[in-house]
């Protein structure tokens, strides 16, 4: 079947034409090429006018139009995609600049989005990640090496936010240590209150604590302490195991004990037993380590095992080590500096 164009005058199929009611045969007067003609020169003639009646309309029917846009993405899945396609090659610069503009003033809520998303899908997202990089392995390989630096930097900066927030949320954003009131920040960690860190952390296998409960959604039992304080509560509950075990128990806590003072008395600073760090005034022997010089403690203790202390006793007390508090030690460890030595 055919029907002549009222404006153009052309016979065509009528498939060329727009369904209308109004229409005796049911169909409009004019052709879909003739109409889209009509559209564009009256869109370019009231474009300001269309524009402020369309944001109208849309403000005051939002549920409408989210389901109009819902059902038109649904059937015209493939055309949108092959618009944006297209779209982005020819505007790829105008896009880039547009986004980077975005990024800059609204940098806070889309930080604030994309954390919210990552936690709701985290399970995705590690799927998703792991099937990019099993797919682009060799891509990826490159990449990294390339941006290593990069990459690095970006990880440290993500991995301080993160502390930060943990700190404030478990310090009700007084940062400092809940028994002392320490508020060096480098001195700041995480402390099970009931105990059963090292238990808690091997059975979940937590590689970082503050990422753990950042991640999910900040759960109780935690409370910040000190490094000071926290091995002070863990060196009580040694002290009233060594008291009130087994015999065994109280032998190793002594033997312990008076090898850690036969080590202390060989490294002490002035005569005394205490940190050797210049500012530090700590003596407490429960609060005080030993601590590389040069660094690796690491890398030596998986070499001679986890009895440092008999170690060095056995080894005519080398140069390379010192007693620390362990604020300091942790300080120095983590963060490179004491912090101490800032003023």
């Amino acid at each position: 079947m055919t029907k002549i164009c009222s404006k153009c005058k052309i016979e065509k199929p009528i498939e060329m034409f727009f369904k209308s009611k109004s229409g005796k045969d049911g169909l409009k007067s004019q052709c879909k090429e003739c109409n889209a003609k009509y559209d564009a020169t009256h869109y370019e003639a009231n474009k300001d006018k269309i524009k402020t009646q369309s944001m109208e309309w849309g403000k005051n029917n939002k549920d409408k139009r989210k389901i109009y846009m819902a059902k038109y993405r649904k059937t015209h899945k493939e055309s949108i995609q092959k618009y944006g396609v297209e779209y982005l090659k020819l505007h790829k610069t105008e896009r880039q600049k547009y986004e980077a503009e975005y990024r800059k003033i609204h940098k806070d809520k889309m930080t604030k989005y994309q954390v919210e998303y990552h936690k709701i899908n985290k399970d995705k997202i590690k799927i998703r990640d792991a099937k990019y990089r099993n797919i682009h392995k060799s891509e990826s390989a490159e990449y990294y090496k390339s941006h290593k630096h990069e990459h690095n930097l970006k990880t440290s900066e993500r991995r301080k936010s993160v502390r930060l927030e943990v700190l404030m949320h478990y310090s009700n954003k007084t940062m400092q240590c809940k028994k002392c009131g320490e508020r060096h920040i480098e001195f700041l960690e995480i402390d099970h209150i009931n105990g059963g860190g090292s238990k808690h952390r091997r059975n979940e296998n937590i590689g970082s604590m503050y990422h753990y409960l950042w991640s999910n959604d900040f759960p109780e039992g935690y409370q910040i302490l000190c490094s000071n304080c926290n091995i002070k509560k863990v060196k009580i509950a040694a002290k009233i195991r060594g008291e009130l075990g087994t015999k065994t128990q109280k032998r190793d806590y002594n033997r312990n004990f008076k090898l850690r003072l036969e080590v202390f008395s060989h490294y002490k600073t002035d005569d005394k037993i205490k940190c050797s760090c210049p500012t530090c005034n700590v003596d407490d022997t429960d609060l005080l380590c030993l601590d590389h010089i040069n660094g690796g403690g690491a890398k030596h203790r998986k070499i001679v095992g986890n009895n440092m202390y008999r170690w060095v006793r056995d080894n005519n007390y080398p140069d390379t080590f010192r007693i620390l508090c362990h604020n300091c030690n942790q300080s120095l460890n983590n963060h490179g500096y004491c912090s101490h030595d800032i003023k």
